[in-house]
């Protein structure tokens, strides 16, 4: 692309009519691809600084109305060049956000970058002893019901010999396909926090949903102590009512965050 051209609307790739809403979806968008710091394209740079003065521009009606009328200076103080970047990152269990802003005449405000860190190991190595546990990790729902559903078909076909070397054979089949799926598959970054919060009826799994592996063993692991140890003290028992409660909480704000930032 000539960024020489000035073509706001083609470097931002949106037809001339777009309103504020597709301006800003189309900048964050362009954003987390050609940003310095995410992208490996050698002309990243030089990209980045062409989407934010495009940007700078058609957001602002003022601007904007001069530039469609061929009247817009990009000098006096109107200029996109000069800005600044700022970042950093926040954790959150086993995903973070890493935040830029820009100071100087360039536009200034947030653009969110969700990286996974270990996230697709985890997910292959639960994948791997539980088939369809990769598959929440990563954020398809769908595709773990459908795993252990499966899985449950192969054990219900056991009820003698030669169903039971049927069943071993298509679980062998399902388990390969589920890794190969999940090995292959990228993550989603967007996360249902109704779906979240429902999981999170048995303590854990909406962490494991929601990419907090560790903080969802943990509350798998409590929940199954306190529950044990409720036949000796009821008290432990209101105590699994109460990562019932932490858990639906917890897991409905990591998914809005992964969908919306912090």
């Amino acid at each position: 692309m000539n960024f020489a051209m000035k073509d706001y609307y083609k470097i931002l790739n949106i037809t001339r009519d777009a309103d504020e809403k597709a301006i800003r979806k189309a900048y964050h968008g362009l954003a987390k691809i050609y940003h310095p710091d995410v992208s490996n394209l050698p002309d990243a740079e030089e990209r980045f600084k062409a989407i934010n003065e495009a940007y700078s521009v058609l957001s602002d009606p003022t601007k904007r109305a001069a530039y469609d009328a061929g009247t817009y200076n990009p000098t006096g103080g109107q200029t996109a060049q000069g800005y600044t970047y700022h970042s950093g990152s926040k954790e959150h269990g086993t995903y973070s956000y890493t935040y830029t802003y820009t100071t100087g005449s360039a536009p200034q405000g947030y653009v969110y970058y969700k990286t996974f860190g270990l996230g697709p190991v985890i997910a292959i190595i639960l994948s791997f002893f539980v088939p369809g546990a990769g598959q929440l990790y990563k954020g398809h729902f769908l595709k773990c019901f459908l795993f252990l559903f499966g899985i449950g078909i192969c054990v219900s076909l056991i009820t003698g010999y030669i169903t039971f070397l049927l069943a071993i054979g298509l679980g062998i089949l399902l388990w390969l396909v589920n890794m190969g799926d999940v090995i292959f598959t990228p993550m989603n970054s967007k996360r249902n926090p109704f779906i979240a919060a429902i999981l999170s009826l048995i303590p854990g799994l909406g962490q494991f949903y929601t990419v907090q592996a560790v903080k969802g063993i943990v509350l798998l692991l409590s929940t199954a102590l306190f529950l044990a140890l409720s036949t000796f003290m009821p008290l432990f028992g209101a105590l699994v009512l109460v990562l019932i409660f932490y858990s639906i909480y917890d897991a409905w704000q990591a998914a809005e965050q992964l969908n919306t930032g912090w």
